[in-house]
């Protein structure tokens, strides 16, 4: 069963679909991600952008609309971490310089070009 739309499908059931080049890209998505962590690159990455966050105020923000949070529900022990993290993903998201967002990018992509 093929078609020149999808390519090779190696898995159907209902309505879940699977490409060879589909499950061909989770692949690569897989090694380059495990090169990335076991080289140290991806925990370089966190520690430099960990840096820029608290430099930048974004962390302390951040803090502060939990701890916000976490008065406006009684306490610590009426609020769950997911709740806390559905707040301020959102906001953390949008607060993040795109000059940040762009350097990393490039770094991850000089990382990929030397594999």
């Amino acid at each position: 069963m093929t078609s020149k739309n999808e390519g090779e499908i190696i898995f159907q059931e209902g309505d879940i679909v699977i490409t060879k080049e589909e499950l061909n890209l989770e692949i690569l998505k897989k090694e380059y991600s495990n090169r990335f962590r076991k080289s140290g690159e991806r925990d370089r990455l966190v520690k430099y952008i960990r840096a820029k966050l608290i430099n930048s105020g974004i962390r302390q923000q951040l803090k502060e609309t939990c701890r916000q949070r976490i008065e406006e529900k009684g306490g610590i022990q009426n609020v769950t971490n997911e709740e806390l993290i559905s707040l301020i993903s959102p906001l953390a998201k949008k607060t993040i310089d795109e000059d940040l967002k762009k350097e990393v990018s490039v770094k991850i992509k000089n990382f990929l070009s030397h594999i």
